[in-house]
This record gives C-alpha cells, structure tokens and sequence, in this order.
C-alpha cells in the first residue's frame, strides 16, 4: 500500500483538518476531503483507481459509512479502508465482518480525537502484506540509505507499573537525511518490505541499537528493548543466529530484547515460524503477541506459539473506562496472562485514569503518549534524568479487587 492518494470522508470538520494534516505528515502525496459520503462515493467512481487509502466516518448524515462501505465493495474498491468511529466495539468487529464478506480492505477502526501515533501504525502494519502496488522508494535509494544508516532507531519508553521507574523502550524507524532531521520512514519500509530487504534493514536497527545501548550501560542506564517483527522474517530458519549476531559484542544480552509479531499476521506462517519462535525463546529473547484481541484466533495463538508476553491492542487501552465490552476484553487478558506467566504492556495509554486503571488490574508495563512521544537517540539520556523521578514512586504489586471483577 502507498499513500500517493488518501480521502477522507468525515461531517467533523475540525477531525477533517487534522486528518489532512496528520496524513501529509505520515507522507502522503495528497490528501482530498468531503463531508459527504455521497460526495466522496462520486469521487471514487470518477477516479477509480486513484486513492490509496480512505478514512471514513461511520455515523453521518444522509448516507452513512456502512453505506459508504456497501458501495466500496460492490465496486471492487482496491485500496485500503479505515473506519472513524466512536461506536461500541461490538458494531465496529461487525462493521469488520461485513468488509471482509464485501470484499474490502481495512486496517483499523480510529476514535475521536484522532491519534496521529494510532493512524501511523495502522499504515505501517499494512506493510507486512504482500503489495502489488507502485514502489515510490526504488531498490537503489533503499541500498543507500542501508549504507548511510539513515533509516534510524527512535525509542518510545515503557513505564514498569510493577516496580516504577522505565524498564524499556520500544524501537522504531524513522528517516534521517542528512540536514533534514527525523521523518516519517514509512516509504523506506514499504519498499524494503516489498523487495524482500526488510531483513537487512530490521538487523541495521538491531546492530544500532545494540551500540547505543552500550553508551547508556556505561551512563548507569541499563534497559530492554522492543523490535517489531515483520513475519517475512519469521521464514528465516537462521534468523535467531542473524540477530545474536547483530548483537556482536556490545554486551546487549537477548534476555534484554523483545520481539513484537503482530498476532493476526502470524496464522499465515505457523507452519514454518513454531520453530524459528521456539529457538528464539531458546537463546533468550522475549516473544510478544502485539494487537492481542484484535485477531480472531487470539487465544489459539498462545496455545500455539511460546509468547512471554501480551500487547494489548490500543483501541481497548483507550476505550477501556468507557465501554464495558474493551473493559471486559482487558480484564479477561490479564487474567489468562497471568494464569500462562506472562508479562502485559497497556499500549496507548493517554490519560492519566487510563494509567491508573491499569496499574491497579494487574497490567506489567504501560507505554503511550500519557509517559512519552518516541525519542531520538541522543534526547533519551537527557528525558530520563528530568521524567524518570516522575515515575519511580511505589507501585502497588496486587490487582484492584473491582478491577479482577469487572
């Protein structure tokens, strides 16, 4: 999937506005808005083949988005979809079902406010599908920026709601040109995922990682670290010696190292993968099933492969105080990690009840905007010496009996 063309078809114009915005900013070539489903179905049947991705409100007036998602459907609309909605999460998975029978395309479900960190990994994860559209990143400028390692790690840090304090970080890609600053490397990663270099440029963030985290030991400063793992990797059978490799001799042990397969991309592979996922927990490294609750088979997953950990999906994090079904959802999560051994990261927590919440049902660590935006390599040292005091003070070690009951 590319982003040369996005709509977006919402009546909140202010939602319209930072839609727009976010969307250029994650690259997108060009963004075009109406507040009418039946305006942007005519925009879709005058260009056809033009837009890449969609977002589309579901509760508008005149024709709604189920509507809007109707007539995608039996208009063999190719690109991607992404539903904004505050609907319980129960219409949205049936709204999911009738795309899948419509034969329509979507990768996710946004709330309002929008999420610029939500919206991004929604686009980012439709990368690890196989992709027949335009690469706008060529071979040549994907070789290069390898070999100037411009395609660098940004670490976004996890709070340990067991102990205080910040236990890890999660690592992700972002593009640095020379004078340009950090951008979005979402076309480098597209690219590399579809000229099967996605291998190669994984492996460069790990070896850079595995050198900045040397400098921050000798600092006092020794913490995990979170790589998302495209499944192509997962075909390796040597990929568990490539990364101890990758490791060399910088002293980042694999026990500090968490690998993050999101779970509904995995049921394609569980031929081949159980046993590149079982050396993998051999050697050390920490599994963890990302999006967890967002697949159909999520349980099965845990049966089936030797995950350490669960990553629960956003959308329940942040819909958890507010609707019982995400609530029930999380609780259910807990419990069974806790009854399998298993450590819970609380992904997108933003506000301060969210927090709370799960640090009182039993949740091992919390990461979002609510702790900290992804940090570059060189503001990391400096944010924990003035934020990680904030998060230091005793924890409670029990879950909240309310929170076990809900």
């Amino acid at each position: 999937m590319s982003l040369r063309n996005v709509l977006v078809i919402d009546d909140d114009p202010l939602f319209r506005v930072i839609a727009e915005e976010t969307l250029l900013a994650l690259g997108a070539g060009e963004v075009t808005v109406t507040e009418d489903g039946a305006q942007g179905l005519q925009m879709v049947a005058d260009r056809p083949e033009a837009f890449d991705l969609i977002l589309c409100d579901l509760n508008m007036p005149n024709i709604d988005g189920v509507l809007v998602l109707r007539e995608l459907g039996s208009r063999n609309y190719s690109g991607a979809l992404i539903i904004v909605s505050s609907e319980k999460p129960a219409v949205i998975e049936s709204v999911h079902t009738m795309a899948r029978l419509a034969g329509v395309r979507m990768l996710g479900a946004l709330r309002k406010p929008l999420n610029a960190n939500t919206l991004q990994k929604m686009i980012l994860s439709e990368m690890s599908q196989p992709s027949k559209q335009v690469i706008e990143v060529s071979r040549d400028e994907v070789r290069a920026a390898l070999d100037a390692k411009t395609i660098v790690p940004v670490y976004q840090p996890k709070l340990d709601l067991t102990k205080g304090g910040i236990h890890s970080v999660e690592v992700l890609a972002r593009h640095a040109p020379p004078g340009a600053g950090l951008q979005s490397a979402y076309a480098y990663l597209l690219a590399s995922e579809s000229l099967g270099m996605m291998p190669e440029l994984t492996l460069s963030l790990i070896e850079q990682v595995a050198v900045q985290s040397r400098t921050w030991r000798a600092e006092g400063v020794d913490l995990g670290f979170a790589f998302n793992i495209s499944p192509s990797l997962l075909m390796d059978k040597n990929l568990p010696e490539r990364i101890v490799s990758a490791l060399g001799e910088t002293g980042l042990s694999p026990h500090m190292v968490t690998l993050e397969i999101t779970e509904n991309q995995l049921i394609e592979y569980s031929p081949d993968v159980l046993e590149v996922l079982s050396r993998l927990r051999i050697k050390g490294f920490h599994l963890s099933v990302d999006d967890f609750g967002t697949g159909t088979t999520s349980f099965e997953q845990l049966r089936l492969y030797p995950f350490s950990e669960l990553k629960l999906d956003l959308t329940f994090v942040q819909d958890v105080l507010t609707d019982s079904f995400a609530r029930l959802t999380v609780v259910t999560s807990l419990k069974l990690a806790r009854l399998l051994n298993m450590s819970v990261v609380a992904e997108g927590v933003e506000t301060e009840e969210q927090l709370d919440f799960f640090r009182k049902a039993g949740a091992t660590f919390a990461q979002g905007y609510l702790i900290a935006r992804p940090l570059a390599g060189n503001d990391v040292m400096p944010w924990l010496r003035e934020n990680n005091g904030r998060w230091t003070s005793p924890l409670p070690d029990q879950p909240d009996a309310d929170a076990k009951s809900a």
